[in-house]
């Protein structure tokens, strides 16, 4: 039996295309912008960063690398779109809900709604 001295070539990850996403800013609603993607994931993202609840080193990592990497000049009206592949879509939306699910900002939601209310009422 012959053994060849080349290995067989490994499989080779084939790249995945970069899709235009819309984003719907869920962490502050209130600041939603209908067709201002780029500005909503902004604002997810920014507030996700500054409260850290629930965010591990590769969530903050992965987070900083989406501001960097997935923000491209287009020819909406907006100027640039968020273009980012299907695995950093779902990575981001699993990041998004578990933030929004930590009991630390709900409990912060929750201060904050109540301060707003009171703030309202007086």
């Amino acid at each position: 039996m012959l053994v060849s001295d080349t290995p067989e070539p490994r499989q080779t990850r084939v790249p995945e295309p970069f899709l235009p996403r819309e984003v719907s800013r869920l962490i502050q609603p209130q600041y939603h912008r209908e067709g201002f993607h780029v500005a909503n994931l902004t604002g997810d993202v920014e507030t996700m960063l500054s409260l850290g609840f629930n965010m591990t080193p590769f969530d903050t990592r992965f987070l900083l690398h989406i501001l960097t990497c997935c923000i491209r000049e287009a020819d909406t009206f907006e100027r640039f779109e968020v273009s980012m592949s299907d695995t950093q879509w779902r990575r981001f939306v699993l990041i998004r809900a578990r933030f929004l699910r930590s009991t630390d900002f709900i409990a912060y939601r929750a201060k904050n709604l109540l301060n707003i209310t009171s703030e309202t009422h007086s």
